[in-house]
């Protein structure tokens, strides 16, 4: 190398492909880890865990009955603000309505399905647990 300046390139054209090879070593080092595990894991399922998936699923199914009897003002605040998260202060500016207001319609809305629930699984199950 007869130029500063060629040297300068040269340098940093090693320094790109070092880093390069180093990105690609790490990935194919993350798809090795992946693909191990996903042969060496076992997933096993006991008894508890298949009777914890069947109560959730019940219950979901009680909810989502329950959440027919709401009035469609409090179907909508729940669903807005509970289930895809939007904020309780955006909720309350888009249908005009105080944050207070709107505060005390979800808690009234989140009452009335937690006492349908719990009404829906005393009777169905014949035994009412406290949760």
């Amino acid at each position: 190398m007869t130029s500063l300046v060629g040297l300068a390139i040269r340098i940093a054209l090693r320094r790109g492909q070092d880093s390069g090879r180093r990105t690609i070593r790490e990935r194919e080092q993350m798809r090795s880890m992946i693909n191990h595990l996903g042969v060496t894991a076992d997933p096993q399922f006991y008894d508890d865990d298949v009777c914890e998936a069947a109560e959730r699923e019940v219950l979901l199914g009680h909810a989502l009955r329950c959440m027919a009897g709401l009035t469609n003002e409090q179907l909508d605040i729940v669903q807005a603000t509970i289930m895809e998260s939007e904020s309780l202060s955006d909720w309350a500016l888009r249908a005009g309505k105080s944050h207070q207001s709107a505060s005390r319609q979800r808690t009234r809305a989140l009452e009335s399905l937690r006492r349908c629930v719990r009404s829906k699984t005393s009777t169905a199950g014949g035994n009412d647990e406290s949760r």
